[in-house]
């Protein structure tokens, strides 16, 4: 994989996009969801992640009907990925399981 990474790399420009919060804030002002805790929550999982290409960004919360979605966005895309990028750190992980998560931003 890194090789094809490599050679996409080489022949196409990329433009780093950073996590936009401002959008999920303007979305979910409509939606009334509590969405500064998740903001917090998701400012503090990119500052462990520590690397602006890998940052959690905002896409996975656009989502007006967020209150019923997001416990299946955390269990199925966020954990997931960060099985992937901390693979040789459960513990990390672990910590931001959606158990452990939940009560931050549902509470």
């Amino acid at each position: 994989i890194a090789l094809v990474d490599h050679a996409l790399r080489r022949r196409f420009a990329f433009i780093q996009l950073a996590p936009i919060m401002d959008s999920l804030r303007r979305l979910h002002q409509e939606t009334g969801f509590p969405i500064e805790k998740l903001i917090n929550q998701i400012e503090q999982l990119n500052h462990q992640i520590g690397d602006p290409h890998y940052l959690v960004g905002h896409s996975f919360f656009m989502h007006p009907d967020l209150v019923n979605r997001l416990p299946a966005i955390w269990r199925f895309e966020i954990e997931p990925y960060l099985e992937e990028f901390f693979f040789d750190q459960p513990d990390r992980v672990e910590a931001w399981r959606w158990k452990n998560v939940e009560g931050k931003v549902m509470g």
